[in-house]
């Protein structure tokens, strides 16, 4: 399994704003290898490919896409 740590607080690459919530994903090595090559040959985070995968996730269950929940919409 791959474990993917948060970075610390002050550190000066962190990624996430004031009001995300961090969360901590442990990936097989094969689909954390899969992501890391399409993040790569598309030129993106792996990040990006996981919240394209939630944002399916939400919209198969009825909840709006991940940008319509972070602008305050709900269900």
């Amino acid at each position: 399994m791959v474990y993917l740590w948060p970075r610390r607080m002050n550190d000066s690459l962190r990624c996430a704003g004031p009001s995300d919530d961090v969360t901590s994903l442990y990936l097989p090595g094969p689909v954390h290898d899969a992501l890391r090559k399409i993040a790569y040959d598309e030129r993106i985070k792996i990040h990006d490919v996981v919240v394209e995968g939630i944002d399916a996730a939400l919209k198969r269950r009825g909840y709006p896409s991940v940008e319509s929940l972070k602008a305050g919409k709900k269900r």
